[in-house]
């Protein structure tokens, strides 16, 4: 009797699994693809963990932004509207924020920076998770723009590797940190920084309809996809409010400037983001909605401006210096990762 090799054998596999395994648009293909990169980056340290996270979000965040409907769509059947793609954009800008955040505080070696971003990134994650795991069973099968089942399990699949994963890394971090605070006006506008941030995840997370048709008045009905982005949003900003209630706890400086000059970058892109809605909406937006969006914006601009203690140098001393060293990080990092 003749017996098949394994190279046989797999080749017979792959021909009687044709149409649901071997397919570029298969979700099972992506399971297998996310569970052997998951098994691959889970046993190579924290640091190379987080970097892969963080660069694959910082480029998923930048396609989100500039091509949403494109980008988001390969989730999504049905044709979104302009209110998807301007939730979209919004997240995008959290995403690219929550990102080079990470980017900045890389090389930091405090470890009350380290373990305080871990537990914000695992309590982002985590909301994530749960936004995504309450859609699953309260998903809307006859609306026009929806995430498919298969989709929706795939995007969770994913989401819980990368919660695990986090969660694995954070446990078994040997040095906590932990320093005191020294009181300032700075860190009086941090923790006020802190409270704002909080509401706005709290407001997104629990009340997504309600924010959502602050935002757009002229949409009649939302659909899963706009509470799902929302909630995505508020997940984001509870891990920013955490990072931020940390931050007078940082023994260095510049990684305290480091997080709130992030910070105060997504709100300048936001707020004109913002104003540009509001220009191109006249006639949609009322005059009190208007007034109290931009006042809104304002009070946390000057209070992120004052938890930098009114100092924009920081910018030329440590944001620009972090961008410079951008290729020999890229290279190092993919040196690293191929020896």
């Amino acid at each position: 009797m003749y017996n098949k090799t394994v190279l046989e054998n797999v080749v017979d596999w792959l021909i009687e699994t044709k149409g649901t395994v071997v397919n570029v648009a298969s979700p099972l293909l992506y399971e297998i693809i996310a569970s052997v990169v998951f098994l691959l980056m889970i046993t190579r340290g924290r640091k190379t963990w987080m970097d892969c996270m963080h660069l694959f979000s910082f480029v998923e965040g930048i396609f989100y932004l500039a091509i949403p409907e494109n980008s988001f769509g390969v989730w999504v059947t049905g044709v979104m509207t302009e209110s998807h793609a301007s939730l979209i954009r919004y997240m995008a800008l959290v995403v690219i924020t929550w990102a080079l955040t990470y980017f900045l505080l890389r090389n930091s070696t405090d470890s009350t920076v380290q373990s305080s971003f871990m537990l914000s990134f695992l309590a982002m994650l985590v909301c994530n998770l749960m936004a995504m795991g309450y859609l699953m069973t309260h998903n809307q099968t006859k609306a026009k723009v929806k995430i498919e089942e298969k989709g929706l399990f795939l995007l969770f699949y994913m989401s819980l590797l990368g919660t695990v994963g986090t969660l694995f890394h954070t446990l078994f971090m040997r040095d906590w940190g932990g320093y005191g605070e020294i009181a300032s006006h700075a860190n009086l506008h941090t923790r006020l920084h802190f409270v704002l941030l909080l509401l706005s995840a709290v407001l997104s997370y629990a009340l997504p309809s309600w924010c959502l048709k602050m935002a757009f008045p002229q949409v009649k009905s939302f659909d899963t996809v706009h509470v799902l982005v929302e909630r995505g949003i508020g997940a984001i900003a509870f891990g920013m409010a955490f990072l931020v209630l940390r931050v007078p706890n940082f023994l260095r400086q510049n990684d305290k400037e480091a997080v709130l000059a992030a910070q105060w970058l997504m709100m300048v892109v936001t707020a004109c983001y913002g104003v540009y809605q509001y220009i191109t909406g006249w006639n949609i937006y009322t005059t009190g909605l208007i007034v109290v969006g931009v006042i809104f914006d304002l009070i946390v601009f000057a209070n992120i401006t004052g938890a930098l203690d009114r100092d924009v140098s920081v910018f030329k001393r440590v944001v620009l210096p972090k961008f410079r060293a951008i290729p020999g990080d890229l290279k190092q990092f993919f040196k690293m990762k191929t020896m």
